[in-house]
C-alpha cells in the first residue's frame, strides 16, 4: 500500500463553504452591531467639531472685532485727553499769567508805599539833622570863638 501525500494551501470542500457564510454571517452582524453605531457616533463628533470650529472662528471675528472698536475708542481718549491736556495747559499758563501779573502789581504798589515811607522817614531825619546841625554848629562856632551868649 502506498500513501500518497498531497499538499495543497486550499482545499475546496462542503466546509470551506461553511465556513464561508459564518465569516459572511460575521461581518453582517458585526457590521450592524459595531461599525455603524461606531461611524454613527464618529460623524457626529466630526459634526460637533466642525460646528466647534465655526464657533470659533466666528467667536475670532468677534474678538478681532472688539479689538477695532476698542483701539479706535482708545485713540478716540487719547486725543480728547491730549486736547484737554492742552487745554488745562492753556488755562494753567493764563492763571499764572495772571497771578504773576497781579503779584507784581502788589511787589510795585508796596515798592512804592516802602519808598513813600522811607523818603519821609529820611526826609524827617533830614529835617531833624538839619536843626540839630545847626544847634551843634553854633555850639562849635562858640567854642572856638569863646562868645557865648549871654
Amino acid at each position: 500500500m502506498e500513501i500518497v501525500q498531497r499538499v495543497a494551501l486550499i482545499s475546496i470542500n462542503a466546509t470551506f463553504f461553511v465556513q464561508l457564510i459564518s465569516f459572511l454571517l460575521f461581518l453582517f452582524v458585526i457590521n450592524r452591531i459595531m461599525f455603524k453605531p461606531l461611524l454613527g457616533v464618529m460623524d457626529k463628533r466630526e459634526e460637533h467639531i466642525e460646528d466647534l470650529e465655526g464657533q470659533i472662528q466666528t467667536s475670532r471675528e468677534k474678538l478681532d472685532d472688539i479689538n477695532a472698536l476698542l483701539f479706535t475708542k482708545e485713540e478716540a481718549a487719547r486725543e480728547e485727553a491730549d486736547i484737554r491736556n492742552s487745554t488745562l495747559d492753556d488755562e494753567g499758563s493764563d492763571k499764572a499769567k495772571a497771578l504773576i501779573s497781579t503779584a507784581n502789581e502788589e511787589i510795585s504798589a508796596l515798592r512804592k508805599a516802602t519808598q513813600a515811607k522811607v523818603d519821609k522817614k529820611v526826609d524827617e531825619a533830614r529835617a531833624h539833622l538839619e536843626a540839630e546841625s545847626d544847634t551843634l554848629c553854633i555850639a562849635i562856632m562858640e567854642k572856638i570863638l569863646d562868645r557865648r551868649p549871654g
